[in-house]
């Protein structure tokens, strides 16, 4: 016997019908149900029903540099539920959602990074990948927040790719005399 939200998690991790072969998502859902901790085959990719829009996702609370991006969480605004086709307002659980900047780039990452915090202290990895325009609406808003928190996304970034390019400089200049 096996606990429902084993076999849901592996078939989560089986793939999407759409995108996967019958006999692949078979052999994945078997092997999902045999190997322990299920979260290695996991995060798990999420597909809206919809597009996301300048309401669903507001970004809240600290922003935080990790290594060459910086982090946003981002509070949900909309039916999480609805938007993803999803049921995890039914069984006690929530989402943390956070999508970053890629400070060397100046983009948005092709991916919101998602957490769904179980009942039974359960953490399992999420994400849903961002079209080009939801990248380019999350990067306004973005743009919009820093603005708001007291320091420029642009000055961010400028600070980053100095930094960056003066730790580069020493290694060029050596190459240079070799």
């Amino acid at each position: 016997m096996y606990d429902l939200d084993d076999v849901c998690r592996a078939a989560l991790s089986a793939g999407s019908p759409t995108t996967v072969p019958r006999q692949e998502r078979q052999e994945r859902f078997d092997r999902a149900l045999r190997e322990e901790p299920f979260s290695i085959l996991l995060p798990v990719t999420l597909t809206a029903t919809r597009p996301l829009t300048e309401e669903d996702f507001i970004p809240e609370d600290s922003i935080e540099e990790m290594d060459d991006h910086l982090n946003f969480y981002l509070a949900i605004n909309c039916d999480v539920d609805a938007l993803f086709g999803t049921h995890f307002d039914q069984c006690d659980s929530w989402l943390n959602v956070y999508a970053n900047y890629d400070l060397g780039s100046g983009e948005m990452d092709d991916y919101l990074e998602m957490t769904l915090c179980r009942y039974d202290d359960v953490d399992v990895p999420l994400r849903y990948r961002l079209t080009y325009d939801e990248q380019e609406l999350l990067l306004a808003k973005v743009r919009d927040y820093c603005q708001h928190c007291g320091t420029p996304l642009e000055e961010w970034r400028g600070e980053y790719l100095a930094e960056h390019s003066q730790n580069a400089a020493p290694s060029a200049t050596m190459e240079q005399s070799m």
